[in-house]
């Protein structure tokens, strides 16, 4: 967890959102400046709303990907279908990408009110495909503790994120576009060296990595756990109807946030 946000970083989100944000979420950020890994959950502090390179592609995804081409004709509640009411949304109402779930991936969203600081929460919705209502924060919060303590009581925290898991989950987001779930297979290193590009160089840039003269090699085996929560790892991968079927990639990776993250990729010269 962060330190607590001070009220002007506090005003200065609100102003570049164009939102007020509810009682709930005030309380949240004063107490501290986001939440990275409650379980697979995560929220971004104040500063990155707005502003950062992975809330940018989050939000690009949901409003330039998602909302302006598809309008959701049912909601879930639960288990439940419901009307839509989350979005569109209500009046004087803006959802906001205020976090995400990284098992799924899926981003975590709150319509907050546009000029009522004193306005009702507003309701916590989590966006993949239609959206799933989860209630207000409060609830939410509750919800997301439990679910973390049973995430690492279970061992889920160490089963579900694999280096193996990460490697693959990279090459098949850069094969769909996907520049979210790309950017968090990265490294904080790695990652900090596209702040500064356009998605689409990024992706391309990790694909003339990933992909040497085009092809699309996978792993031969599952990639075994390193010893260490910092390692470079020799995996042999296959490309079939090559000269050359079988290739040997040199991957450093780090552990960060109880995830595996990649922090470089080389392939080995015959």
């Amino acid at each position: 967890m962060g330190l607590g946000a001070a009220p002007e970083q506090i005003a200065a989100a609100e102003q570049r959102l164009g939102v007020r944000f509810d009682r709930s979420y005030r309380q949240l950020m004063r107490m501290c400046n986001g939440i990275e890994r409650l379980g697979p959950i995560s929220l971004f502090t104040l500063d990155e709303l707005g502003t950062s390179q992975r809330w940018r592609d989050a939000h690009q995804f949901m409003y330039f990907e998602y909302f302006l081409h598809y309008t959701p004709t049912f909601e879930m509640r639960g288990e439940t279908m419901v009307e839509p009411e989350f979005y569109p949304p209500p009046e004087r109402r803006r959802p906001v990408v205020i976090g995400y779930d990284e098992e799924f991936p899926t981003q975590v969203l709150c319509n907050f009110s546009i000029d009522d600081r004193d306005a009702v929460p507003g309701e916590v919705a989590m966006c993949r495909y239609e959206p799933w209502l989860m209630g207000q924060l409060d609830h939410c919060l509750a919800s997301w503790v439990d679910d973390a303590e049973s995430w690492f009581r279970d061992g889920d925290a160490l089963a579900s994120d694999p280096l193996h898991d990460t490697i693959i989950t990279l090459q098949h987001a850069v094969a769909l576009d996907n520049v979210v779930a790309a950017r968090r297979c990265l490294s904080t290193r790695w990652r900090a060296t596209y702040d500064h590009h356009a998605p689409v160089v990024m992706l391309d840039d990790i694909r003339t990595q990933l992909w040497p003269h085009g092809s699309r090699p996978a792993p031969t085996t599952p990639v075994p756990e390193p010893p260490s929560p910092e390692a470079t790892i020799t995996v042999e991968f296959s490309r079939s109807g090559w000269a050359e079927p079988t290739i040997t990639a040199i991957i450093g990776a780090i552990v960060e946030h109880h995830v595996w993250r990649i922090d470089s990729w080389t392939w080995q010269t015959p």
